[in-house]
């Protein structure tokens, strides 16, 4: 009886050890590209690597705050550069925002550079620009465009040199 139990114990053993060990394919980390926009960003074209939107006013379903963010390295990078961008409005239906003029319309622009031990994250400000939306106001792909001259913020104050920064995006809004 001693045999068999021992004979039963071995054959399971040996059994659950070829079950559980199987090859499987190489993980291959996924690349976060999402064929949804570009921005250009001193004078080089990067794609999206996320575009995303909420309805910061639950109330109004024309109200959007749009999330984009762009992989910016340079060669020669080893650590993350990311360039993210809030664009928020009150109304999609304006469709064209002057920046300067519209008070419907609000941008934020953070660079985040890994690379850069003195200064890891900078804020900058739109100075002058636009930013038109296509709107899908019934739900289905909504894009927008924006052509932006930026100033980086210290305290909240511009200075610095103004660069120029241009891109598009598009969400699926349901």
């Amino acid at each position: 009886m001693k045999k068999g139990i021992y004979f039963f114990l071995f054959v399971l053993a040996i059994g659950l050890t070829f079950s559980s060990c199987k090859k499987s394919e190489e993980f291959i980390n996924p690349v976060y590209e999402c064929d949804c926009g570009k921005v250009n960003w001193f004078g080089s074209n990067h794609d999206l690597l996320m575009s995303e939107f909420v309805r910061p006013d639950e109330t109004n379903f024309l109200s959007r705050r749009y999330y984009i963010t762009a992989d910016v390295s340079s060669s020669g990078e080893s650590e993350p550069h990311h360039l993210n961008i809030i664009i928020e409005t009150d109304s999609v239906h304006h469709e064209f925002f002057d920046l300067m003029l519209s008070p419907h319309i609000s941008v934020e622009v953070e660079e985040v550079n890994y690379n850069d031990p003195t200064l890891l994250v900078r804020h900058y400000v739109p100075v002058i620009g636009n930013v038109n939306i296509n709107a899908a106001i019934l739900g289905g792909s909504e894009s927008a465009s924006f052509n932006l001259s930026v100033q980086e913020s210290f305290n909240g104050t511009p200075a610095g040199a103004i660069l120029p920064l241009s891109g598009s995006l598009n969400v699926l809004v349901q």
